[in-house]
């Protein structure tokens, strides 16, 4: 792949830049709204203690005679007391308008990172410098940002995984793991477009099943994504997906017929809905639509997919739903 540009295997071509500019116009009013009704509050509620703190000390004044009490603070208190509220007031203004303006400029970048996501993701390709500017962004909201607003940044860190694993670039991916693991951890979309990238990878692996362990005995960095995240899918009921991976690489890894079975055996167990995910993730797999067009990698899936499913088929009704479905698919691309 050049370095100038990278390609992910399926996007959608074309945006809306009238449409972007509108939206993104109408998110920074309705931010700028929001800090300004919080200011307004937090400033009322900041005078209303502090005027009942002070009120409460005048009293305790009053009882020995200093001060006599008339109304509120704010309206008949001595100018000492007053000038010590306004003063109170403005400090918890200054800071709280600093806090805000912070939030707002935080709530922007934010804003503006996600709309350039959005047009990533419906672009066919990405430069080197594009990506290396949304990292740079990433890193920089995430070490600024308190650990509560991270999930703000749920959907530009997603939207950048998947255009970074479709162009088969997970050198950038590990790089955005690394500045924001929490992320990473609690997103189940990330955790399932990396088991299909990391597994993809596998399989259309000239080399494997050999050259998914190294000399030292040791399995490549690829394979220990995979596993991570396929560990990880399991865990938060991916199961679909999770098994589907563990066979075709169980198969060409040349695992015993009786293993092979006990996971074909747990596949036709699926529920319904991790039914139709595994149809419809594996379909494309034996039929060569998984990527935009057919290339040495996808025709060797293919190939070793389309070879799984001939020797166990007749040992499952989904496997038998994929063959057909696919072999359809075929014949429509080739009429």
């Amino acid at each position: 792949m050049s370095d100038e540009a990278s390609t992910p295997s399926s996007k959608p071509a074309g945006s809306d830049l009238l449409e972007n500019q509108r939206l993104y116009k109408l998110f920074i009013s309705k931010i700028s709204e929001k800090v300004n009704k919080d200011i307004r509050k937090r400033n009322a509620d900041f005078r209303a203690w502090l005027i009942g703190i002070l009120t409460l000390v005048v009293f305790s004044f009053a009882a020995s005679g200093t001060v006599v009490l008339r109304g509120y603070v704010d309206d008949a208190v001595a100018p000492a007391v007053k000038e010590a509220v306004d003063l109170a007031v403005k400090e918890a203004v200054d800071l709280a308008v600093k806090e805000a303006t912070d939030a707002l400029q935080f709530d922007l970048e934010i804003a503006s990172l996600n709309f350039r996501m959005v047009n990533l993701d419906r672009s066919e390709s990405f430069t080197s410098e594009e990506a290396e500017s949304i990292i740079e962004d990433i890193n920089s909201l995430v070490s600024r940002g308190a650990k509560e607003k991270l999930r703000k940044l749920e959907f530009a860190t997603n939207t950048a995984v998947e255009s970074f694993a479709a162009a088969d670039r997970l050198d950038l991916v590990l790089r955005l793991q690394d500045i924001a693991p929490d992320l990473f951890q609690n997103s189940g979309t990330i955790t399932q477009t990396l088991l299909q990238a990391s597994g993809f990878m596998l399989l259309a692996d000239a080399g494997a099943p050999n050259s998914w362990t190294d000399t030292t005995g040791s399995r490549s960095g690829i394979y220990k994504i995979y596993r991570t995240y396929a560990d990880r899918a399991e865990l938060a009921g991916y199961r679909g997906l999770y098994l589907l991976h563990e066979v075709l690489l169980g198969y060409i890894e040349g695992r015993s017929a009786e293993e092979i079975g006990n996971l074909i055996a747990d596949i036709d167990s699926l529920d319904e809905a991790d039914s139709e995910h595994f149809v419809l993730v594996m379909t494309p797999l034996a039929s060569g639509e998984v990527t935009k067009e057919l290339t040495a990698q996808s025709r060797r899936v293919v190939s070793r997919v389309t070879a799984f499913l001939c020797e166990y088929k007749e040992q499952s009704y989904l496997l038998q739903i994929v063959f057909q479905q696919a072999a359809l698919r075929c014949q429509a691309q080739n009429p």
